[in-house]
C-alpha cells in the first residue's frame, strides 16, 4: 500500500494516486436499490434542499459517511431525479461494498476523512476484516475531483462533525449547502458550537429534521 500518510495533502503524486487507485468510477450499469419506488430516501433533507436550490439539474455533491449508498441517503436523490454526481466517501469496507452493489452513479472512494495531524489517523481499521483504510484529507480528495463549487456536501461522521468541518477548505472551494447528521445524544453546546463554525462562514441553519428512532437529528445549512 502507497505510504498516502506521509505525503502533502496537495502532492501532485498524492494526487495522481487518488485518481488511479482510490477513486472507483461511475457505474454503467442500472440501479440495484431494494425498493426503486420510493424517491427521497433521506429523512427529508433532500426534498428541503431540492427545493431551496430550485431543483437544480446537474449539480455536483460529496457525500462523507455514504453507508451503504441507499439507506438514509441524502445524495441518491440528486443523482436519480436531477442528473447530479459527485463523489461518495466511504470507510467502512463492508457497506462500501454494498454501496458498489448498489450501482451509483458517481465516484466512490473507501477511504476515511482525517481530522487530525497524528499518526493515529492513519488507518480505519475496519472491524470486519483484516484490512486496513487509507485516512486522507478532505482536502486531497477535494483536489482530486478538480471541483471547485459543490453543490451540497453531506456529513455523516458519528460525532466528529466539528472536527471534520474545519479541515474543509472553505477558502478555495465555494459550498451552498451542507447537510449534517448529529446524534440526538449530542450536547447541545457541541451542536451550538457547529451551528456559530458555519454561521462565521456565512451559513445559516435553515431546517432542522428530527429522526427519534433512528437517534438522529439532521440540520441543514445554506450558504447565503
Amino acid at each position: 500500500m502507497p505510504n498516502y500518510h506521509n505525503m502533502a495533502m496537495d502532492d501532485p503524486e498524492l494526487l495522481k494516486l487518488v485518481k488511479s487507485s482510490i477513486f472507483q468510477y461511475p457505474s454503467s450499469s442500472t440501479y440495484n436499490l431494494s425498493d426503486t419506488s420510493i424517491t427521497d430516501f433521506s429523512r427529508g433533507q433532500s426534498l428541503n434542499i431540492d427545493n431551496a436550490n430550485g431543483q437544480k439539474e446537474r449539480g455536483y455533491f460529496v457525500d462523507i459517511g455514504a453507508g451503504n449508498g441507499e439507506t438514509g441517503s441524502v445524495s441518491l436523490y440528486f443523482e436519480r431525479e436531477r442528473h447530479w454526481t459527485g463523489l461518495l466517501i466511504e470507510p467502512s469496507l463492508e457497506l462500501y461494498n454494498q454501496m458498489i452493489n448498489k450501482h451509483r452513479q458517481a465516484v466512490t472512494a473507501n477511504v476515511c476523512v482525517r481530522i487530525n495531524a497524528t499518526l493515529d489517523g492513519k488507518f480505519f481499521k475496519d472491524p470486519t476484516t483484516t484490512r486496513v483504510t487509507p485516512c486522507l484529507w478532505l482536502k486531497t480528495l477535494l483536489q482530486a475531483t478538480e471541483r471547485t463549487e459543490i453543490d451540497l456536501l453531506i456529513i455523516d461522521v458519528k460525532n466528529e462533525e466539528l472536527s471534520l468541518l474545519k479541515t474543509v477548505p472553505f477558502d478555495q472551494i465555494k459550498i451552498k449547502f451542507i447537510s449534517v447528521a448529529i446524534s440526538v445524544e449530542m450536547p447541545t453546546s457541541d451542536i451550538s458550537n457547529i451551528i456559530t463554525f458555519l454561521n462565521d462562514l456565512g451559513f445559516n441553519a435553515n431546517t432542522q429534521f428530527d429522526n427519534h428512532v433512528q437517534h438522529t437529528r439532521d440540520i441543514v445549512f445554506e450558504h447565503k
